[in-house]
């Protein structure tokens, strides 16, 4: 046992008889004063604590427009309800609560699938409008098992549009082979707002085939992994674990360490083994600065949500009349892709905010400034558009050169397009995607071995490699992943040599900066292609926790402002991303949530795609564009 046992460093939200119900924050999980179990296993420990910090609820009541807590969920009211939005559940209880109370009170629509329940088993009330009981369970196929029907997640939610859907998820009895389903498609994810799970650690369903044979340190390490993976789209609200190490008496129980060791534990004793946690898709909350909820945001549950909500409306906040307003027109309307030009982004006719803070717009303009092409076709021979990627033709005509891919995830168009249309060979990079679920990283895709067409599927003309390694600011191995530095990817590589995407949800910040301090490494890559994401909290980035929300954007854009310097701007999916924001229909009594960052006119530009091009290849027999370094 560890010796001597850790200390209590934080204080219970509730008091003794609080209520036993889901708490918002980072959970306080106090260590017991005796090792309670006969022997210590460390992977157990090792498990135990990454499970704890997998459901770390770092979003504020403001991030949230306050809290809405019922038994075992913590409801992020900002994104509760939703015009089109319906309510799914996975239940094996007579009475679903949960589906129960997105009826009654915020009026969502539920279906629960159920296969379990008697129909004539007892009597319940009267369900609320749009309540609906299917008598099959969500399993990973369509198909009979045990003698009961299920459904697929995938079949449940094929119909539903981005962000339309409330899912409620109990391993125990879908099994955990649908979460990791969910936890590894980023359709699907994009589908919900939010996400409630009832979680059994070890636990696996006869369904779950792929599990059977793993060993118990498989399994749970599988199990954590997915966990962690929904953190990739999600953010915790809230969880039942403080509430569960409340109520365990260890000193009481086990006083001579003669308990048996429990699947996972932490190590202060306490094991995550069962639980229950609330997620809400990252989009539709401000990403906070960190730190626990304060005790008297639980305390009074929905009263005190509703309480600031209304505070938060009397503001009466509207546009700020310090920038002029934006006026323009979409130039390329029907291009669904990232455009050249500078982006246009009209302002919204109504305020959508409760909102309206100043250095939010300060930062939100500023990015704009950052990232506004003022390259032109000329100056590049013309564009080329795909996807997120807006492309100078003029750097895409060298043959000798390579193009690393960095997040994968089960395809990625991008260096497939980059091997069929340009031929460039590729490097793939991804250490969280299994490799049985991407083609790609698994090496199964045609690799160089027969032209592609329009087969639909997999397919590479031009070799490629895959590397179960992910970007990072440091090279090594955290929580059993490979990382590497973008500076040992590029190592050896000549001037203008390199192709270069980076979609790391939020990691991105760190290589970066690291990139820009470095003049050799700028020079060899001749595009950069990214995804990037304001104020994230990726574990890679974990040393600016405790800044203040505002110092780590305005950090970020510096980083951006730094790319500047060798790098110009060729495109943005910026203009088409306004082009699908609805403030009227979503906002129209300035009901949402001010986002972590926005323009004077209310659009944010929170995430999105850019494309830059190496000066170098514009100042080669034609004049550098009119851009200030």
């Amino acid at each position: 046992p560890p010796k001597p046992m850790p200390k209590a460093t934080c204080k219970y939200t509730r008091t003794e008889g609080g209520g036993q119900v889901s708490r918002p924050g980072v959970p306080c999980i106090q260590p017991a004063l005796v090792w309670p179990y006969v022997g210590h296993t460390p992977w157990r420990q090792a498990l135990g604590d990454r499970i704890v910090e997998a459901l770390a609820g770092r979003v504020l009541s403001a991030d949230c427009g306050g809290f809405r807590i019922f038994n075992d969920h913590v409801l992020c009211a900002r994104a509760v309800g939703g015009r089109t939005a319906l309510a799914i559940s996975s239940s094996n209880e007579q009475r679903d609560l949960w589906a129960e109370k997105m009826g009654r009170s915020y009026k969502v629509p539920s279906r629960v699938y159920n296969c379990f329940a008697d129909a004539e088993e007892g009597e319940a009330p009267e369900p609320p409008e749009g309540y609906q009981l299917l008598p099959s369970c969500l399993g990973p196929t369509d198909a009979d098992g045990d003698g009961r029907a299920y459904t697929s997640l995938e079949a449940v939610l094929s119909e539903r549009g981005p962000l339309s859907v409330h899912l409620k998820l109990d391993t125990e009895v879908s099994g955990w082979t649908v979460l990791d389903a969910l936890s590894s498609s980023p359709e699907l994810q994009g589908k919900l707002r939010t996400l409630d799970v009832d979680v059994h650690m070890a636990n696996k369903a006869s369904f779950d085939a792929d599990l059977q044979d793993l060993s118990e340190a498989d399994l749970l390490e599988r199990q954590v992994q997915i966990l962690e993976k929904l953190l990739r789209q999600f953010r915790v609200v809230g969880s039942t674990i403080e509430v569960y190490r409340q109520g365990w008496r260890p000193e009481q129980d086990c006083p001579e360490q003669q308990c048996n060791e429990p699947s996972v534990y932490t190590a202060g004793g306490f094991s995550p083994q069962r639980f229950a946690v609330s997620y809400v898709k990252r989009e539709l909350v401000g990403p906070s600065a960190g730190g626990d909820v304060p005790a008297e945001q639980a305390e009074d549950g929905e009263l005190q949500a509703e309480a600031q909500d209304e505070q938060q409306q009397q503001q009466g906040a509207t546009f700020s009349k310090k920038w002029p307003a934006r006026e323009c027109s979409y130039a390329l309307p029907n291009q669904v892709s990232s455009r050249p030009g500078p982006p246009c982004l009209p302002a919204a006719k109504i305020w959508p905010y409760q909102t309206n803070t100043e250095w939010r717009t300060e930062v939100g303009e500023r990015i704009v400034e950052a990232v506004t092409p003022k390259v032109t076709a000329a100056q590049c021979d013309g564009w080329h558009m795909f996807g997120d990627q807006t492309w100078c033709n003029k750097a895409m005509k060298r043959k000798d050169v390579l193009a690393l891919s960095f997040g994968i995830e089960e395809r990625d168009l991008y260096s497939e397009y980059m091997s069929n249309y340009y031929h460039v060979p590729t490097k793939l990079y991804d250490c969280f995607i299994e490799p049985e679920k991407s083609p790609p990283i698994a090496g199964t895709a045609p690799n160089g071995t027969k032209k592609c067409g329009n087969s639909g599927g997999h397919c590479y003309e031009t070799p490629y490699q895959p590397f179960r390694i992910c970007l990072g600011p440091k090279s090594g191995t955290i929580q059993g992943r490979q990382y590497q530095t973008l500076a040992n990817a590029l190592r050896g590589r000549p001037p203008l040599s390199m192709h270069v995407k980076i979609d790391v949800e939020g990691s991105e910040w760190t290589v970066l900066e690291q990139l820009v301090a470095s003049d050799e490494d700028q020079a060899k890559i001749r595009t950069l292609d990214m995804e990037i994401h304001f104020g994230f909290h990726a574990q890679s980035e974990g040393d600016y926790d405790s800044w203040s929300q505002q110092d780590r954007i305005t950090r970020e854009i510096e980083i951006l402002e730094g790319l500047r310097r060798k790098f110009y701007v060729t495109g943005t999916t910026l203009e088409v991303y306004r082009q699908g924001w609805k403030p009227e229909q979503d906002c129209k009594t300035a009901q949402c949530g001010e986002p972590v960052v926005h323009l004077a006119g209310g659009f944010s530009p929170q995430m999105f795609a850019i494309s830059f091009v190496n000066k170098a290849l514009l100042r080669v027999g034609g004049a550098a564009a009119e851009e200030d370094e």
